[in-house]
């Protein structure tokens, strides 16, 4: 991966394959991830891992975009599909997270994530998540564009 160093791109295939276990098609969430170590202990890894000054997302969805297109070519007979979902991320009691959005009421404070989900023509499978876009306080920040924000009324409000 460019941008990151020989241990942090290690780190990265860690992170990636911990997160990458098989389920079955009907399998009615994620499992558990397939390490010895607490929940804990990983989520704590991740965090350090994404806090640090050399990580940017733009490094880290180059692999997603690549991963896009090679599913496309391969996976797809005419088109690809895109499967859009808009969640909230309620972060209600993280006082230190200055930029939360007020949503629908006083409680509900937190941020809006919208992904994209590329899938097959042929029977639906799904091939990645090429985009992540974060609302929060009047702006929408892309994981494809790490540094530029745009304000939610030119993207929401057309």
């Amino acid at each position: 991966m460019t941008g990151l160093d020989a241990r942090l791109t290690k780190r990265y295939d860690e992170l990636v394959m911990g997160h990458s276990n098989g389920l079955p098609a009907l399998a009615a969430g994620m499992k558990a991830l397939p390490r010895s170590d607490k929940a804990f202990a990983q989520t704590q890894a991740l965090w350090r891992f994404l806090s640090n000054d050399r990580v940017r997302p733009v490094d880290l969805v180059k692999p997603l975009l690549a991963l896009a297109h090679e599913g496309c070519r391969d996976d797809c007979d005419d088109y690809a599909l895109v499967m859009h979902d808009w969640s909230r991320l309620n972060y209600m009691h993280h006082h230190s997270k200055a930029d939360r959005l007020q949503m629908t009421h006083r409680g509900d404070i937190g941020y809006e994530l919208q992904s994209s989900l590329l899938v097959t023509d042929r029977d639906g499978a799904p091939i990645c998540t090429p985009a992540q876009n974060l609302a929060r306080p009047g702006t929408a920040c892309s994981a494809r564009e790490p540094k530029k924000c745009w304000p939610l009324r030119s993207i929401c409000m057309n």
